[in-house]
């Protein structure tokens, strides 16, 4: 069964402990933020499914909803549904312009809610967006990682950006011998190994996406992308020397705005894949 990932914002301890325990109980695995430079760092270890915001303040407003509006802007974490908790209805504020003008909530729920109804739209939400994204593991997938590179390559005034494609080799036979769950546990120290290296290398609009199984892609706007790339790599390769004898790899290639002529979303997939080189 897949655990889905909730993020609640919550600085109510006595409903942040309420809500996390019944989410719990569901089968939900719960991360927690008290702040904005909380949710973004929980978030940057690890993606939730969803994000779950309690606002109770009358005066609240979109200008000053510096918490929400920062995930949003956030690259790495701007996909992810955000459901707001609030006592107002649509008599006190307008979801459609929260939704469509500033994109800051895909949905909200009334207090007092009736459990059963939020658990309800949680997972509607979840399923909406797994089939909008083809969300793989928490990271967005083709659908999303194409549409990126559209508005990267076809935008104007856009600062230089590299496009990085990682792939696992001898993926399957780690599963054979080792099972399930070590195979996905290699997969999420990959992931984690990306988030911790663009903490240290790479910047606030990098993207990373999950096309297929065992392949990861990376778009940043760091002028170090070679290093980036290059420290991946060579961290990965040190943790899978563990398994030696089932021979697993990591290969890469990248392309970049700046050096190639790149003409099509197809073109810059095709041409990072073909550039590919295996770790020694």
């Amino acid at each position: 069964m897949t655990i889905h990932r909730i993020l609640l914002i919550e600085d109510e301890a006595e409903l942040s402990h309420w809500l996390s325990e019944d989410f719990r109980k569901r089968d939900y695995e719960v991360l927690i933020a008290t702040s904005q430079a909380d949710a973004i760092r929980v978030c940057r270890k690890i993606l939730p499914q969803l994000i779950v915001r309690n606002v109770s303040v009358p005066t609240y407003s979109v200008e000053e909803d510096t918490i929400t509006s920062a995930l949003r802007l956030t690259t790495r974490i701007s996909h992810i549904p955000v459901l707001f908790l609030t006592p107002f209805d649509s008599t006190h504020w307008n979801t459609n312009v929260l939704v469509e003008n500033f994109g800051i909530i895909d949905a909200y729920v009334t207090k007092p809610f009736d459990i059963e109804e939020l658990h309800l739209r949680i997972e509607v939400m979840i399923k909406q967006t797994h089939r909008k994204w083809e969300i793989v593991d928490g990271l967005p997938s083709t659908t999303l990682i194409r549409e990126y590179l559209h508005q990267l390559l076809y935008g104007h005034g856009l600062p230089e950006w590299t496009y990085l494609d990682l792939e696992i080799h001898s993926l399957a036979n780690l599963e054979t011998h080792y099972g399930v769950a070590e195979k996905e546990a290699l997969l999420h120290y990959l992931a984690l190994l990306i988030g911790e290296t663009l903490d240290t290398y790479g910047t606030s609009e990098d993207f990373v996406g999950y096309p297929r199984e065992g392949s990861f892609v990376i778009i940043t706007f760091t002028p170090n992308a070679e290093i980036l790339e290059a420290r991946i790599v060579e961290d990965f390769t040190k943790y899978i020397s563990q398994f030696a004898p089932i021979q697993l790899g990591i290969s890469s290639g990248h392309v970049s705005s700046k050096l190639d002529n790149l003409e099509s979303v197809d073109g810059i997939i095709s041409l990072a894949r073909k550039r590919h080189t295996m770790a020694e």
